[in-house]
């Protein structure tokens, strides 16, 4: 039986703030866990630290625009990144670290994403047989901007921005690549979008 396959649209946040939550819960398990699973709490929270946390400080690293996370469900949980994105120049920010697949040479604002495999927590055990792709959206008109007008834009309300020219071209080329890997499967079971004009 082939799994059924989901994509889901979204942004930065969503997609880090998604798999930090399927990587703690099925690493570290329930956060009431007992003393005695304290050392599979330790092991768990320093996996998730060495994906997501960047080289110089506590932030989480970042996915470039439509970067393509693969998450097939099979009795465990395969996590990886099947299409980086791209950036254009113009977004690259200061001090930032982007994911990579392993294919790329690493810079030094740069960082692999590694393929990860872990139990199938029992709170998203229903998700087995599926295979999820998360994308992210592709350069937005608020993505190249300098700190001081994205503050201002914020600070203003216009947070929800479209897609760029070079936005749309990151879509196709994204598209692209996800066709290679899902050939052959003749329908997508879900597909699920923020609300965001972006996604």
């Amino acid at each position: 039986m082939s799994n059924e396959i989901i994509l889901i649209g979204t942004h930065q946040a969503r997609l880090r703030g998604l798999l930090h939550e399927i990587l703690y819960t099925g690493l570290v398990g329930n956060r009431e866990v007992g003393n005695d699973d304290v050392g599979n709490r330790e092991v768990g929270n320093d996996l998730i630290n060495e994906i997501f946390v960047e080289k110089e400080n506590s932030r989480m690293g970042r996915f470039m625009n439509c970067a393509v996370i693969k998450m097939i469900f099979n009795d465990k949980i395969k996590i990886s990144l099947e299409y980086q994105g791209q950036l254009d120049p113009s977004e690259e920010g200061v001090g930032r670290v982007y994911y990579i697949t392993g294919q790329s040479s690493a810079a030094d604002n740069r960082k692999v994403f590694p393929t990860i495999e872990i139990p199938i927590p029992e709170e998203i055990n229903s998700l087995n047989n599926k295979t999820i792709y998360v994308i992210r959206h592709g350069q937005a008109a608020h993505n190249p901007r300098t700190k001081l007008s994205k503050m201002f834009q914020s600070s203003v309300g216009f947070r929800n921005t479209s897609l760029t020219d070079i936005g749309r071209e990151q879509a196709r080329r994204a598209a692209g690549s996800m066709a290679r890997d899902i050939s052959g499967v003749s329908a997508i079971a879900y597909l699920f979008a923020s609300d965001l004009r972006r996604t």
